[in-house]
Parts: structure tokens; C-alpha cells; sequence
């Protein structure tokens, strides 16, 4: 109670800094919470594994360069006896655990993927329980912990999401604040469970949109992720995920990442495909009970893990062998299409994971299969297996999740090696270009305009109601014709405007010149051209009595950002200037007067009572 007060002591004020301030020592809260949460299902996901696996299954499974355990509790239970293959049914029982916990105590953890949250957001999801927060820190634990093919960054970003959401309700924040802290919870989980708070802060803002972010919540995601991920660390270490040798770029391995971002490009739109089909065509249309869906999906994954039971839990450990470069060409390419048919029968079917771990394996596979290749035929490739195991990864998840920031940022950390930035920017680049338009996530949307949370901030119909009287500025900087270029560029770094009108001795508009326009001229001759020889004469005018819709369309039409303003009787008669700036201003104080109203957006009289 004593801390929900504190906390109501923050919250209670709205002054702009007392804001700042709120939002700063909330992403603390988040990050703390989050971090303490990943530490949670880091610990249990690996007792779960130690009993599913090792003690139950007999299989041993290699263990990457930075993953550490507090407890080896397997070395302290009685022995038991294990008949050959016993392991392959350890993903059954824990499906079935899933499954079962779902359908009786928390249907709605029913599932742990990233896309739950991206709609979350998108959504306006408000509601979030205890129950539903430690249900997803122990569903993992069943699916991955028993060897089921996916990873932690789902559930991870699940739980951190609901621990912003449910702050938010509980401290009543506005609308924007609890997407805010949704994002926070995102970054914190991400960056503590893969130990990388830069790669987990760009995760938060970026996996919401193909080809947007959400900018505005970049600091307070830095903040919860930088808190998380020193709490996290401080018990688990300060070693990366992943062990990588030194890597000395060499321009003619460029060829080699090219081909390898091709690649990826075509295996991850052939993994969404495979994804789909399986979630959507096999086990959304059999009809059968949550209960049983995930262990139908265990079933499957069978005749896979007998094989070939590198697939078996996130695969970080046969990731570091690919990295070191022990696998050959033949079981690299089987455990890529292998590891992509076990996520597909482990997560499309219910299971409680993410498919951010198995991207990295897959891709780590890509990459270690392609050095091998270019080796076998060019020997100046030989050596650098780690480099392009690691580009893979990176160029894998940017091809499946449309995330090209967060993988070359998040990839680097993860591998604790900035020596292939250069590659990874390449092979990202090349992927991200060539698979941009399809995604993994399906409640992912293109762009801020297309997200619902947005959609009123950018509406247009409510520019039809405000007129450019009420946004225009009419105090405005002018210049003569007769005016040299270097004054433009003096106004410029005296005011930051890029654009002027340019009137003649009568104040009449004869022409408007941008900085652009100024900067094509050569240096030594800024003094001596005028305004007048550079100017453009075609000037696009709006009327005070026009609507900020008509103008702003103006503005789209013919690629510029700004109108001058005149005088419907006397068109060459300047009295303002409308920038895209000023609308956007007008559009966020009719945004915020409509909800303050509580009125519908098509009543607009209330606008006009300001004047």
C-alpha cells in the first residue's frame, strides 16, 4: 500500500516536467519488474529443462558461451532408468501440462507469441492480471523446458507487456502512458533475457510496425531495458549469449554476405509460409480442444526429435557449434528445414513460446551452411564460419519479423562482437529489401497511419472542420529578389526555416525559395547570385477560408512543405505562411478538444470557441 501511494504521489500531477519525471521513475518501476520476471523464467525455464531433458529424457544438450545455471538440480534426484529414444516424449507431457493449464486456470496466457503483444498495442488491450503474469512466466517452462521448438523472447515480451499494462491500471494512466509503459515492459523482458538493452529497447519499438517505429517511447524503453538488463546481469553474469572470435572485415567476403541475405530472404518467406499453413490450416481447423492442441503438435514433433534432436528447446547450445564452426555442410542443411517443421508444430499448434530463438538458429545454421560453401570454392572464406553464422541470425529474424535495427543492434550484443556490423548491415539490408512486404507477426500493420491506437491522431476528417485561418502563422519572413543567396542561408541558421516567400518593393509574392534551392549554388558564389535567379516562380497559394484538408493536400500533390497564405481577394497579397508543422499542432489540439468534450469527431463548433 505504502508504494501504490508513492506512486499515486507521482501520477497525480500534470504539469510537463512533473510528466517527464512521472515517465522517467515509472520505466524504472517497469524495468525493475520486468528484470526481476526474466530472472524468474530464466531460472525456472532451466530447472524445467534440467528435469525434462537430463533427468527425465537422458539428453544431454551443449550449453552456449554466456548461459549460466544456479542449480544443477538433476545431480541431486535418485537415478533413474532410461529406455533408448525416452526423451522424445518429454515434449509431449509438457504440451499436455500446457494445455491443460490454459484450458483450467489462465485461458488467456493462451498464447506466448510477439504478435499477442504487437496487438495488445495496437488494440488498446487494457486489462491484465497477476494470474495472467505468472502464467506466462511457468507455460513456457512446460513447452520449451521439455524440449519443444521455441524460444523465451515471447513470453518474455508477454509477461513484460502485462506488467505495463497492469501498472497503467492501476495508477489510471492515460491512453498514450500504458502503451508507453506496454513498451517499457517489452524492452525491459528483451533486453534482460537475450542480455542486450540497446537490441531490446529497438525491439520494443520497432517489431509494431514493417516499416515505422514507435519514436516516441525510445527514451523510457531505454531506461526500463538499461534497468532490467543490469538487474538480470547482476545475477546471471556479464558474458554475452554467444562466444565469437575476432572477425578482421574483409571487403571481398561483401559477395558472401550478399548471396547470404538472399538466402535468407527466400527461407524466411518459405518459414512465415510453412508457420501459417501449420497454425492456421492444420491445427486451426481440426477442431480440437486447447487442452489437447499442443500435444497433437508434441505428436508430430516425434518423428523429428528421434532424428535429429538438436531441434529439441532453443538450440542455443548447437548455435555455438555452428558458430565454432563443428557441424558439416549435410547436417547443417537438415536441421534448417528441421528446426523450421518443429517451431511450426510446436508454436502453431499452442505451445507456449516465441519464435525469436528458433530465428537464430535457423539463420546461425544459414550462415555457417553458406561459409562452408563459399570455403569449399574460394579460400579466402575459410576461417570466417563465426562471421557469417552470426550475419545469418541477423538477416534471418530481419527476413521473418521486419526488424533490420533491432537484429544488426540486437545480434552484435548477443555475440558480444561489433566486428560485424559492416556484415550484418549488408546482409540485413539485403533481406529486409526483399521480404518487407510479409512478416511472421499478422497483427504487425505498415505504418503509424495504419495502426488504430494512431489512426485518430492522423485522421484527415478532422482537418476538414479547421480552417487555415485558425493554424496559420502570420508573422513572416520575407525576402527582395534582389536579396543574395547567402541570406537565405543566414536566415536559415537564424531561424531553421527552410523556405521563404520573396516579395517584391509592393509586397506582392513574386516567388518562394527553399535552402535546397540554395545549397545547388558553389560556395564562392553565394554573394553574388540573387534570390531572383534561383527562385521558383510557380508559387502554390492558400485561401485563410480553405480547410487544413484542402491544404495539406496541396502540400502532397505538388512535394512541398509549406503554403503561402493570401488574400482570397488579392492572391498576390501575402498575409501568412502554413507549414506542415502547423498542422500537425492544430490536428493534436482538435485531437485532444474532442476528448476533453467527449464529443464525436464530425462536431467541430467547440474549435471555434477559442476565437
Amino acid at each position: 500500500m505504502r508504494l501504490k501511494k508513492l506512486l499515486w504521489k507521482i501520477v497525480e500531477y500534470d504539469l510537463p516536467f512533473i510528466r517527464i519525471e512521472k515517465m522517467f521513475i515509472l520505466s524504472i518501476v517497469v524495468g525493475l519488474l520486468s528484470g526481476s520476471a526474466a530472472i524468474l523464467l530464466y531460472t525456472l525455464l532451466d530447472l524445467f529443462t534440467q528435469i525434462f531433458l537430463l533427468y527425465f529424457g537422458g539428453l544431454e544438450i551443449p550449453s552456449s558461451g554466456g548461459e549460466t545455471s544456479l542449480f544443477h538440480i538433476h545431480s541431486h534426484l535418485p537415478e533413474i532408468s532410461h529406455i533408448p529414444y525416452q526423451y522424445a516424449a518429454a515434449p509431449v507431457i509438457g504440451a499436455l501440462l500446457t494445455g491443460l493449464t490454459i484450458h483450467y486456470l489462465a485461458p488467456e496466457a493462451s498464447s506466448s507469441e510477439t504478435d499477442v503483444v504487437i496487438r495488445a498495442f495496437h488494440t488498446r488491450r487494457r486489462t491484465a492480471s497477476l494470474r495472467e503474469i505468472f502464467a506466462r512466466i511457468i507455460l513456457p517452462c512446460f513447452t520449451v523446458g521439455s524440449g519443444g521448438s521455441a524460444g523465451r523472447e515471447g513470453p518474455t515480451a508477454n509477461i513484460g507487456a502485462a506488467i505495463g499494462i497492469y501498472l497503467s491500471n492501476l495508477l489510471r494512466l492515460s491512453e498514450e502512458e500504458r502503451r508507453t509503459l506496454l513498451i517499457c515492459g517489452v524492452a525491459g523482458g528483451v533486453g534482460a533475457i537475450f542480455k542486450a538493452p540497446f537490441g531490446g529497447a529497438l525491439f520494443a519499438i520497432e517489431v509494431l510496425y514493417r516499416e515505422d517505429m514507435e519514436v516516441e517511447a525510445i527514451i523510457p524503453a531505454f531506461i526500463s531495458s538499461i534497468v532490467s538488463y543490469s538487474l538480470f546481469a547482476s545475477v546471471f553474469g556479464w558474458t554475452p549469449i554467444f562466444s565469437t572470435p575476432r572477425y578482421y572485415f574483409s571487403p571481398e567476403h561483401l559477395i558472401g554476405f550478399a548471396v547470404l541475405g538472399v538466402l535468407a530472404a527466400v527461407l524466411s518467406r518459405c518459414f512465415i509460409r510453412l508457420f501459417e499453413f501449420t497454425k492456421n490450416e492444420i491445427f486451426g481447423d481440426m477442431g480440437v480442444s486447447m487442452r489437447f492442441r499442443p500435444a497433437l503438435g508434441a505428436i508430430f514433433l516425434i518423428p523429428i526429435v528421434l532424428s535429429y534432436p538438436q531441434v529439441m528447446g532453443m538450440g542455443y547450445g548447437w548455435v555455438q557449434e555452428a558458430i565454432n564452426g563443428n557441424l558439416d555442410i549435410l547436417l547443417l542443411v537438415v536441421l534448417i528445414f528441421m528446426k523450421m517443421f518443429a517451431t511450426s508444430f510446436t508454436v502453431g499448434s499452442g505451445g507456449s513460446g516465441g519464435v525469436f530463438a528458433p530465428s537464430i538458429f535457423i539463420g546461425g545454421m544459414l550462415g555457417a551452411l553458406t561459409a562452408e560453401l563459399f570455403g569449399s570454392v574460394f579460400p579466402e572464406f575459410s576461417g570466417s564460419e563465426s562471421a557469417f553464422a552470426v550475419v545469418g541470425m541477423g538477416a534471418f529474424l530481419t527476413g521473418i519479423a521486419n526488424v533490420p535495427l533491432t537484429a544488426i543492434v540486437m545480434i552484435a550484443q548477443m555475440c558480444g562482437n561489433f566486428d560485424v556490423l559492416v556484415p550484418l548491415m549488408t546482409s540485413v539490408s539485403i533481406t529486409y529489401a526483399l521480404t518487407k512486404d510479409v512478416t511472421i507477426y499478422p497483427s504487425q500493420v505498415k505504418n503509424r497511419a495504419e495502426s488504430p491506437v494512431h489512426r485518430r491522431e492522423l485522421a484527415i476528417d478532422i482537418l476538414e472542420f479547421v480552417d487555415v485561418k485558425s493554424a496559420f502563422n502570420p508573422d513572416v519572413i520575407t525576402l527582395s529578389p534582389e536579396d543574395s543567396c547567402a541570406r537565405v542561408l543566414e536566415l536559415f541558421e537564424e531561424t531553421g526555416h527552410h523556405g521563404y516567400p520573396v516579395v517584391d518593393e509592393n509586397g506582392r509574392v513574386v516567388g518562394v525559395i527553399t535552402v535546397s534551392d540554395v545549397e545547388r549554388i558553389p560556395e564562392d558564389r553565394l554573394s553574388s547570385v540573387k534570390v531572383r535567379d534561383i527562385m521558383s516562380r510557380n508559387v502554390i497559394t492558400v485561401h485563410p477560408e480553405e480547410s487544413l484538408e484542402d491544404a495539406l493536400r496541396k502540400m502532397v500533390k505538388y512535394g512541398i512543405g509549406r503554403l503561402i497564405v493570401t488574400d482570397r481577394k488579392d492572391r498576390d497579397r501575402i498575409i501568412g505562411i502554413l507549414t506542415r508543422s502547423d498542422i500537425v499542432k492544430a490536428h493534436c489540439e482538435m485531437a485532444e478538444r474532442i476528448i476533453s468534450e467527449r464529443k464525436k469527431p464530425g462536431i467541430m463548433d467547440f474549435y471555434y470557441k477559442k476565437e
